[in-house]
């Protein structure tokens, strides 16, 4: 069978590392393989601020990638990623924080960008959907639990996240008020100022995400890394262009085709035959995220490339 190259269709500005001011910031470099929860720690120079976030890679069999404990979910990016409690049915204001010292200090007045990536959990009972994610700039490398729940953060997910399928992009700016060392991520909000779905039972009472790709810079380039032109007129079995905005999928087939898509944890969730020529496939009808599709003509050769919903 011809194969095609696989296209990404998230053309990402040549940078380097030094740009991103969060160290580790999709979590691949570890001390050792973790070999259970609440063990952030090994990811350094990651650590728990507020009890015991937790840390996933395909290398452990008890905390692995994709399968674990609270989700199956592929990272986003390489072979590992960290989770935490956003809400607890039966402990009030419980939360886990994780956090990091940035690699140098920010700049006072000066814009920051910044982006990462969250899936909520889908199993056990840590799988309530909660809303108020997001991050908290600090010059200090701990606070208390009173200091940090407090219903105060330098930027949040206002609505509820729901995204269980697939991940979630989050990207968003801020002005430096003071030159601040250290970025946690959490939920800084009690639960009175906490929205929740789920009915709160035994199998949904907790919140849960996990997190990957952690960018922030003053490029907003390389912290924003979506690019709005997605597209490829030169391919073998077909070319295509996905429009963000509409969340429309084009299709020009130069054969009979056979054509999948795939959600990034694995999960078929469209099959359709399409014959020789133009169509059109109406993707807002799915989850944001990301999703691998597949094409094969009669003769067997293949395309393949990824698109992004925003």
């Amino acid at each position: 069978m011809k194969c095609k190259a696989l296209f990404i269709l998230l053309f990402l500005p040549i940078c380097s590392s030094a740009q991103n001011l969060v160290p580790n910031g999709s979590f691949e470099e570890y001390e050792e393989c973790p070999n259970t929860l609440d063990q952030v720690f090994i990811c350094s120079p990651w650590y728990s601020v507020l009890n015991s976030c937790d840390y996933y890679n395909s290398c452990s069999e008890l905390v692995g990638v994709p399968d674990n404990g609270t989700s199956y979910q592929y990272a986003f990016d390489g072979e590992g990623y960290c989770g935490f409690l956003t809400y607890m049915l039966n402990t009030p204001n419980a939360r886990e924080v994780m956090g990091i010292i940035l690699t140098e200090p920010l700049q006072v007045k000066s814009t920051y960008y910044f982006s990462f990536w969250l899936n909520r959990a889908d199993k056990t009972d840590n799988i309530k959907a909660t809303n108020n994610i997001g991050l908290r700039f600090s010059n200090d490398e701990f606070l208390s639990e009173e200091e940090l729940i407090s219903n105060f953060s330098h930027w949040k997910v206002d609505s509820i996240v729901y995204n269980q399928e697939t991940w979630s992009y989050v990207s968003g700016s801020f002005l430096a008020d003071d030159t601040y060392s250290y970025l946690f991520f959490g939920n800084f909000y009690d639960d009175a100022h906490t929205e929740t779905d789920g009915p709160g039972t035994v199998w949904d009472r907790n919140g849960y995400y996990n997190i990957d790709d952690i960018r922030l810079s003053l490029d907003s380039i390389y912290a924003w890394p979506v690019v709005h032109v997605v597209e490829n007129s030169f391919a073998y079995v077909l070319s295509y262009h996905f429009d963000m905005e509409s969340s429309a999928l084009s299709l020009q087939s130069k054969s009979d085709v056979e054509l999948r898509a795939y959600s990034l944890n694995g999960a078929l969730i469209l099959s359709q035959n399409l014959s020789k020529g133009a169509h059109t496939i109406d993707w807002s009808v799915y989850n944001k995220g990301l999703y691998v599709i597949s094409a094969v003509d009669e003769n067997g050769n293949q395309e393949q490339f990824k698109i992004l919903k925003l």
